[in-house]
C-alpha cells in the first residue's frame, strides 16, 4: 500500500509539472524615441536622404541653418535662328528654425527672396511657406513680389509648388515641379513654368531632364526646356546644372 501511495504521488508531480508552462522570456521592448530619431532624420536636408531639388521651381520647404544650397546652371538657348548662352546662379541657406534664404543671380536680374514656413511637418519633408521677393532687373527699379510656396514629398517622390505676385509690374510667376526617384542615383525632373503680365498672353514652358547623384552631396542635372504657348521667349533650351549641398 505504501508503495502505491509513493507511485500516486509521484505521478501526480510529474502530472503538474507537464502542464505548468514555462514563462516566456521577456520580449525586448522595441525603442520608440529611436525609431523616431530615424524618421526624423530621414528629411530633405539630409544629404543621404533628401529629394534633390528642381532645376528652377522654389521648394517649399527651408534649408536647416548651415545647410548650403548651390546650383550653377548653364544655359544654351535658342532664339530665331541663333544660339545664346547664359547663366543662373541659386543659392538657398536656413536662417532660422522656420525661415529660409533663396537668391537667384543670372545676367539682367537678381532675386532675392525670403520664405518662412507656416505649417511643416516633423520629419521636415511637407511645408506650406508665405514668401516675399524683391525682384533686381540690371537697368531698372525693384519689383517686389509676394506669394507662397508649398513642398510634399517622402522618399521617392516629391512636389513642388510657388507662385508670385509682383506688386509693381502687377504680373504673375509661377512653378509647379514633380520629381521621382528612380533609382538611388537617378531622379527624374518635370516642371511647368510660367509669367502672366499684363496686357499679355501668359507665357508658360515645359522642362524635363534628369539629375544623377555623383555622391550624397553633388548631383549632376540635365534637362531640356520647351515653350508650350504662342507667346514665347525662345524655341528651346537645353540645361547642365550641378548641384551641391554642403552642411556645417
Amino acid at each position: 500500500m505504501k508503495r502505491i501511495i509513493i507511485a500516486i504521488a509521484i505521478a501526480l508531480a510529474a502530472s503538474k509539472g507537464a502542464y505548468t508552462q514555462t514563462p516566456m522570456p521577456p520580449m525586448s521592448k522595441m525603442n520608440i524615441d529611436t525609431v523616431a530619431h530615424k524618421q526624423a532624420s530621414m528629411d530633405m536636408n539630409n544629404p543621404m536622404f533628401r529629394m534633390v531639388a528642381p532645376f528652377f521651381t522654389h521648394m517649399g520647404m527651408p534649408h536647416k541653418v548651415g545647410v548650403y544650397n548651390l546650383r550653377f546652371a548653364v544655359l544654351s538657348t535658342r532664339i530665331d535662328n541663333k544660339s545664346e548662352t547664359d547663366f543662373a546662379l541659386q543659392f538657398t541657406t536656413g536662417l532660422t528654425k522656420f525661415a529660409g534664404l533663396h537668391v537667384v543671380l543670372q545676367s539682367d536680374k537678381t532675386e532675392i527672396m525670403f520664405l518662412a514656413a507656416a505649417l511643416k511637418s516633423k520629419n521636415g519633408m511637407n511645408a506650406f511657406s508665405p514668401l516675399i521677393e524683391f525682384e533686381i532687373p540690371t537697368h531698372e527699379s525693384i519689383n517686389t513680389q509676394v506669394g507662397f510656396a508649398s513642398t510634399l514629398s517622402n522618399s521617392k517622390l516629391a512636389f513642388h509648388q510657388v507662385l508670385h505676385y509682383g506688386v509693381n509690374e502687377k504680373n504673375f510667376e509661377g512653378g509647379v515641379a514633380l520629381l521621382y526617384k528612380l533609382t538611388n542615383g537617378i531622379y527624374i525632373v518635370s516642371e511647368l513654368l510660367g509669367e502672366k503680365k499684363q496686357d499679355e498672353q501668359a507665357n508658360m514652358t515645359l522642362l524635363g531632364g534628369l539629375k544623377i547623384r555623383i555622391n550624397n552631396f553633388l548631383f549632376i542635372g540635365l534637362g531640356v526646356q520647351l515653350p508650350i504657348t504662342t507667346n514665347r521667349d525662345f524655341k528651346s533650351q537645353f540645361i547642365l546644372q550641378p548641384d551641391l549641398q554642403l552642411r556645417n
